[in-house]
């Protein structure tokens, strides 16, 4: 099983497309370098992947569990990367962090249902 996937993910500003349609499947401890031109979608994946931006479509899959599925009702963000700002986090009662896609179609949610 993957440690990470992204199934793809999609992200556009306005009329111009940046990220179309992103695969990408890691097990643990593999690194991914990503490389591109100015402009590519490189940064944006990462805030992607950080929730600090919302994808349009796609899903993020960590460790079997998704924690991000855009076209549904609740998008689930349950990873980040610590450095969001405090009002977009959330303590849960069983001791887990919750951060927030950052828009009000996200929800954030955490257990097996």
């Amino acid at each position: 099983m993957a440690f990470l996937e992204i199934k793809q993910l999609k992200k556009s500003f306005g009329a111009l497309q940046v990220l179309k349609g992103i695969d990408v499947s890691l097990e643990e401890g593999q690194v991914l370098a990503i490389i591109g031109s100015s402009g590519g979608g490189k940064t944006t994946l990462m805030r992607c992947m950080n929730f600090l931006e919302t994808p349009d479509s796609g899903e993020i899959i960590v460790n079997g569990k998704t924690v991000f599925f855009a076209g549904s009702d609740e998008a689930v963000a349950a990873v980040g990367d610590g450095e969001q700002a405090e009002e977009t986090t959330k303590a849960t009662g069983d001791g887990e962090t919750v951060f927030f896609a950052g828009s009000d179609e996200a929800v954030a949610a955490v257990g097996d249902g």
